[in-house]
């Protein structure tokens, strides 16, 4: 673990991440001991979590092999939960404020189960050097993912979660196992659940779930990254590993919030905060509700604002005293429960707007995680990410590098080799230029004595 004493920023912070060190009461706890099979193909199911508290809407009973018996009866029950949780108050807001997350399904079993050793209970004080785990969603584009986790890569202190949703191939799957097999400097640990559905927020659950298990079950980490396939890091694993010690136990925002909105009518996309983004689970197809929502979240919470950033879930990275907060405290719980059904570009908004609280200030710092494009480069749609390619790298690529922002997107590993290949080498200039000097001034002085 990193070395608190020597990286703390403010004293508040190094008190919250000493309590992100105790162990905090958790509705689920993971472990490897009922898992099914011993073969890497083995599957091995993680149940979701689906809470509930007195006069909550209920699910009804369930069908073998489904979650509900029709689509319509599932969305019913989703929206008559919404309404639920509108009708609460400050007051009556449950403890603990019920959640629901996707089932997480295990597939390399031996190599999860050495993300449980990331990290020394021993060490926790005195190492300078963090143990992180990169959760890294997938689902193409396989030699990108491949590349992503060398680079990151940093003996036994860094573990990657490569998670992929349902509708994956399975002949991608089995490129991740064997990657996972034959790759020995980090661990990586597959893993498969949820869906994605654009015009919803279902990308909010996955990593939510993730962060759920993971804390629970790898007791010792100190950052979780969040990454998508197309994701890449400017810094390799070693390099991203000072600079996340040098700024301490927090977790990275742009920028911080200063007055921001509070009256959603005021807010130039306040559409997204009164409308549903709905799906089905078993058809994946979205369903229009026919009805609206209230922002009942910041009635819950009246102290909190409206935030509104670059998405986090394409480098984002937490501190675990954040990621203890965000499955933990009843109000980022209710967070979670209300951007989860947001309609498009949740991960715009949901940690984004829980950082306006006060009290986390001392949790965070104002510092760019990643920079991504919407009108530049190619593919560009107007919604999308766009690709990054070499005609931008003297405008946007290298002074991403010079301003040492961790993560760049997006890349596909053949039509950016180019500018992927351009960051590895500009970067290790910019990196380890002292380094290199000291290398040079040695096979300097080495040849005058050979003269």
């Amino acid at each position: 673990m990193m070395n608190i004493k020597k990286t703390i920023r403010k004293p508040l912070a190094w008190v919250l991440a000493l309590l992100s060190l105790i162990y905090i009461a958790q509705r689920s706890t993971y472990t490897f001991d009922s898992f099914n099979g011993s073969e890497q193909r083995s599957i091995s199911v993680l149940d979701s979590v689906s809470e509930t508290v007195e006069g909550m809407p209920t699910k009804p009973e369930n069908l073998p092999g489904k979650s509900f018996p029709t689509c319509d009866v599932e969305i019913d029950f989703i929206v008559a939960r919404d309404e639920f949780f509108a009708s609460l108050t400050p007051k009556t807001m449950p403890h603990p404020f019920p959640i629901d997350t996707f089932p997480i399904e295990i597939i390399t079993k031996h190599q999860c189960q050495a993300l449980s050793n990331l990290g020394d209970q021993k060490n926790m004080l005195n190492s300078d050097v963090a143990s992180v785990l990169f959760h890294i969603e997938a689902y193409k584009d396989f030699d990108m993912v491949k590349r992503t986790v060398k680079r990151l890569s940093f003996e036994d202190h860094h573990g990657f979660v490569v998670h992929v949703a349902t509708d994956v191939s399975e002949e991608y799957i089995d490129l991740l196992i064997a990657l996972s097999e034959e790759y020995t400097e980090s661990p990586i640990c597959v893993a498969r659940g949820g869906y994605i559905k654009y015009l919803t927020s279902t990308d909010i659950r996955i990593l939510f779930s993730s962060m759920q298990w993971l804390k629970s079950f790898s007791p010792f980490w100190d950052f979780f990254v969040s990454l998508s396939g197309a994701d890449y890091s400017i810094m390799d694993g070693p390099t991203l590993n000072k600079e996340l010690v040098a700024e301490g136990p927090v977790s990275w925002i742009p920028r911080m919030h200063k007055d921001e909105w509070r009256d959603i009518d005021k807010f130039p996309k306040s559409e997204r905060f009164l409308n549903y983004g709905l799906s089905c689970q078993e058809t994946q197809e979205i369903v229009d509700p026919g009805k609206g929502r209230t922002f009942w979240l910041q009635k819950l919470v009246p102290e909190l604002g409206i935030g509104y950033q670059d998405p986090l879930s394409s480098g984002g990275i937490w501190h675990r005293s954040m990621v203890d907060f965000l499955i933990n405290d009843d109000r980022a719980r209710a967070a979670y429960m209300y951007f989860s059904l947001f309609p498009c570009a949740g991960v715009e908004h949901y940690w984004q707007t829980l950082y306006t609280l006060p009290e986390l200030e001392p949790m965070l710092i104002a510092r760019e995680p990643a920079r991504m494009f919407w009108v530049l480069g190619r593919g560009v749609d107007g919604v999308h990410n766009t690709f990054m390619t070499m005609q931008f790298w003297d405008k946007e690529v290298k002074p991403a590098i010079d301003k040492r922002i961790p993560f760049i997107r997006k890349f596909d590993s053949e039509k950016e080799k180019d500018v992927l290949d351009r960051i590895d080498e500009y970067s290790a200039e910019v990196f380890y230029k002292e380094e290199a000097k000291q290398i040079k001034s040695k096979r300097k002085h080495k040849a005058v004595a050979v003269a």
